[in-house]
């Protein structure tokens, strides 16, 4: 938490070395965010260098700093939240391709189309495996079950890998690693027959066709040799990613996803709180938010899901999830809004 030190110094004596000489501050955009970095979801302030356009230097965000909310940060930030931005403008996956070479993105997304009509023909959509992240916002979550759960009929939908517990402490710093673990039990569930871990034990086997991976590093969680059998073994292997790890070598098609600095949308926290993130900047490359992608898909499949903006995709989801009723991007604002506790309204409903 030493970085907190220099934000409360009173004359502007002490200094942040990895910020000091970078950018004049009044050469700085800043936009109210979530930090992703684990499931407390501290509120932050990413603050971008608006002087030159982006291309011009190796990065946009200059810093990230920590924004007031009484119920969940307070004033702070742990130094990781702090200094873990990097990867928004480093090493990211910029434009579609497959296997190694660069397409369109109409040729990516027709892959994709034609052989999850080839199953949905024949009747197989058992055989399409989708692992979501909880990485994604509440509307990528909406939008993945909408499209692969409740229109495709698709079973073999999970989103929890058996990612190591990390670092934790008392105050802010918890051991899971994800800003949306709560929304993804909120919006997926997770039905014991479709779990990670039989997903990938079919993709290895070939009982899998097509399995579709949102941002998980696969060789990573698994292992190399796991990850060859997959991409020996299923027919189409898909990573949507925004940035590049061991596992985009092994996947027959590789999509390029935004970062949460450049999306609309909201995380739930560790406490049940719903909390807004807005985009400071376009979106590197040719990379897209994972719902539009998803859009995309869906009106090659002849699914019209129409959606224009994360704002209407919320509103549905706030129909169609009881936890989320009632709720709004103007009531959550800049400070949150707890999701209602399904059981509760379940008892009421009941007296």
């Amino acid at each position: 938490y030493s970085g907190n030190v220099v934000d409360i110094c009173p004359v502007g004596a002490l200094t942040d070395k990895d910020f000091r000489f970078k950018c004049r501050v009044w050469y700085l955009g800043t936009t109210k965010s979530v930090c992703p970095g684990c499931s407390m979801g501290c509120n932050i302030t990413v603050e971008w260098d608006k002087s030159r356009p982006h291309q011009h230097k190796k990065e946009r965000v200059m810093r990230l700093k920590p924004r007031l909310n009484p119920e969940v940060n307070q004033y702070w930030i742990c130094d990781h939240g702090r200094y873990n931005y990097h990867f928004i403008d480093q090493n990211r996956i910029l434009w579609p391709s497959k296997k190694g070479e660069a397409i369109s993105w109409e040729t990516a997304i027709d892959t994709i189309a034609q052989k999850t009509k080839q199953l949905q023909g024949a009747g197989q959509t058992d055989k399409i495996g989708v692992l979501a992240s909880a990485q994604l916002t509440n509307e990528d979550m909406f939008v993945i079950r909408k499209l692969f759960k409740d229109t495709l009929k698709i079973s073999q939908l999970g989103f929890q890998v058996p990612e190591k517990p990390g670092d934790s402490d008392d105050f802010l710093i918890k051991a899971d690693k994800n800003p949306n673990t709560a929304g993804a039990h909120a919006i997926l569930g997770q039905p014991e027959d479709s779990s990670a871990e039989q997903i990938i034990q079919k993709a290895m086997k070939g009982q899998i066709e097509f399995l579709y991976v949102f941002g998980h590093d696969l060789v990573k969680l698994y292992g190399k040799e796991t990850v060859e059998q997959i991409a020996q073994n299923v027919k189409l292997f898909v990573l949507q990613a925004s940035n590049l790890n061991e596992t985009c070598g092994y996947a027959h098609v590789v999509l390029p996803s935004t970062v949460y600095a450049e999306k609309d949308g909201t995380f739930t926290n560790c406490q049940q709180k719903v909390q807004r993130i807005w985009p400071a900047f376009p979106p590197l490359g040719e990379t897209k938010g994972d719902w539009e992608i998803l859009s995309l898909l869906a009106e090659k499949l002849g699914i019209q899901l129409n959606y224009q903006e994360s704002e209407e995709i919320f509103k549905e989801m706030t129909q169609n999830i009881i936890s989320f009723s009632e709720m709004t991007y103007e009531k959550i604002s800049d400070q949150g809004m707890l999701l209602k506790n399904v059981e509760q309204l379940a008892l009421n409903a009941n007296r």
